[in-house]
């Protein structure tokens, strides 16, 4: 399990020092709101009221929900763990009122940038069936921060076995860190046929990218053709960030459809929000020299350099 027991709020592994002691009103500086940073989890496990972690959801059935979150924005704006809201947003699932906040740490990216590092623990969460991608809401309270929306696919939710089998995602994998801007990536989703009583023919996945994120290579959508019930099939999709992707994180809407075998019944498979980190590194160059062809000994010449800041970042 990722971070031990939820019987209490869980313990925060020791990654990097904790914050620096957090502003009060009264001490927090004047600034302009900054909203280049975004927030992405970078973690999720699931378990029981007991802390242990389990590996499937029925529906009507409770549970607790622990996600690692990487916060760029409200550590660019010194937002402390008490301003930190977060709301699930489905009608897959029932959870009333906030997640509980951990403590933020103080953390640092390989291109350097800052962020908080914290844990939500959404308590005593009820699955409705119907989905298993879960939106989050995360807001930033005496603020005029926008409002980040996040996602995370739960593939231990198991919805009830209709006739024609269903088709959700169960897992995704973008790599192990955030992805940068301008290098390709491959998004790796399974595809999972939920139980019933004949096969799916003609099943077919596509993606829906926004703006900035292109095919490297191949099309937007992938044929899988038959799908039994209960059974999974891996497909993969080679993306690419554009070099000036500013946007912190690209969602991207996974949707599966299909036809079943027997009943020739359209299925429309549960559509579901994979988020990416997408990092941009800082890039600086310096453009071709220009002087004169020659120059006479004692005289003044002019000399031309230009320098060229590719990254989000003021040089130094």
């Amino acid at each position: 399990m990722l971070f031990g027991s939820v019987a209490a709020m869980p313990a925060l592994a020791a990654e990097g020092e904790p914050s620096a002691s957090v502003p009060t009103a009264t001490t927090e500086p004047t600034v302009t709101p900054n909203n280049s940073g975004s927030a992405y989890i970078i973690a999720q496990t699931v378990t029981d009221a007991a802390g242990g972690e389990i590996t499937t959801i029925d529906r009507d059935s409770r549970f607790n929900l622990i996600l690692r979150v990487a916060d760029y924005g409200a550590y660019n704006n010194f937002i402390p763990a008490d301003q930190i809201s977060a709301r699930i947003n489905s009608s897959a699932f029932t959870f009333t009122g906030n997640a509980e906040v951990g403590q933020l740490y103080e953390e640092t990216d390989a291109n350097g940038a800052g962020y908080y590092s914290y844990v939500l623990l959404f308590r005593d969460v009820i699955y409705n069936g119907g989905g298993n991608s879960v939106p989050i809401n995360l807001s930033y309270l005496n603020s005029t921060m926008a409002m980040q929306q996040l996602s995370v696919t739960l593939g231990q939710c198991v919805d009830e076995d209709p006739d024609t089998p269903n088709l959700m995602i169960r897992a995704s994998s973008y790599g192990n860190e955030a992805v940068v801007a301008g290098t390709p990536f491959t998004l790796t989703l399974t595809l999972y046929a939920t139980g019933g009583q004949e096969n799916l023919n003609d099943v077919v996945i596509s993606l829906t990218l926004p703006d900035g994120i292109t095919m490297t290579s191949g099309s937007l959508s992938s044929y899988l053709g038959t799908m039994a019930p209960k059974s999974t099939r891996d497909v993969s999709f080679s993306l690419t960030p554009s070099a000036g992707f500013t946007g912190g994180v690209a969602n991207i809407t996974v949707n599966s459809v299909g036809t079943g075998a027997d009943t020739n019944k359209a299925v429309t498979g549960m559509s579901t929000t994979i988020s990416v980190p997408v990092s941009q590194p800082d890039r600086f160059e310096l453009g071709q020299l220009e002087l004169s062809d020659s120059i006479t000994l004692g005289d003044s010449a002019s000399v031309t350099l230009n320098f060229v800041n590719k990254g989000r970042d003021d040089p130094f």
